[in-house]
């Protein structure tokens, strides 16, 4: 059974390998092609892994934030549009709340909830300020705030796998920050600075997006290994 375990998720890690080579190869340019579909495949992949190979009574947390992640991505990649994007910020972020209660448990939360009260209304300010205040702006600033403390919570974690999950987090929130660049006011702009971030931002969406999301598995996969 262990065996079997590490063949699988090697195998796993192999294909969400490929599956981000051909996307990368896509998004830059290379290759030519829909690929909404197949970007929505690795990220169910990701959850169906999760699924299948790492169920048990300690990784619900983890299996429920892939499959609110997997949601968002049917509404943001594959059924995208303007009008319900607040729908996606809200599964984001339920998806943050539950990788949150991965991460820490039941126990010691108030400690966190500060963090994530004082990061949420920073980032509501700074919202606002750039964007305006709407719904996309508070939603946006609460699941960056989760998401950002989530960063924080997996390094300071004392479990197996901590770290490597701390940097799918990581990568997480540049993909994020790729997002929030290709939709802002500065993606227009001529600046050569500015042209080539908009340039980089637009492959690096996917880039740091779907290594995320296999370390995630990965992660909760060596943290429960025997």
């Amino acid at each position: 059974m262990k065996l079997f375990k590490k063949i699988a998720i090697y195998t796993f890690l192999v294909i969400a390998a490929v599956l981000w080579v051909i996307i990368f190869l896509h998004d830059t340019g290379v290759m030519h092609g829909d690929t909404k579909w197949l970007k929505f495949a690795t990220i169910a992949t990701c959850f169906v892994f999760s699924l299948l190979h790492l169920r048990n009574v300690k990784t619900h947390f983890f299996i429920g934030a892939m499959l609110f992640t997997v949601i968002s991505d049917w509404i943001l990649v594959v059924n995208f549009k303007a009008s319900i994007v607040w729908i996606a910020l809200v599964t984001f972020s339920i998806s943050q709340i539950l990788h949150w209660l991965d991460v820490k448990g039941y126990k010691n939360l108030m400690k966190s909830v500060i963090w994530r009260a004082g990061s949420f209304v920073a980032l509501t300010i700074l919202l606002i300020i750039l964007i305006g205040f709407n719904t996309i702006s508070i939603l946006t600033a609460f699941y960056f705030a989760n998401l950002v403390i989530n960063v924080v919570d997996s390094f300071k974690a004392k479990f197996k796998g901590h770290i490597i999950m701390g940097i799918a987090f990581i990568l997480f929130m540049l993909c994020d920050i790729c997002v929030g660049w290709t939709m802002s006011n500065f993606a227009g702009s001529t600046n050569p600075v500015v042209s080539f971030l908009t340039t980089f931002t637009a492959f690096g969406m996917w880039m740091f997006y779907v290594p995320s999301q296999a370390l995630l598995v990965y992660s909760n996969y060596y943290r429960y290994e025997k």
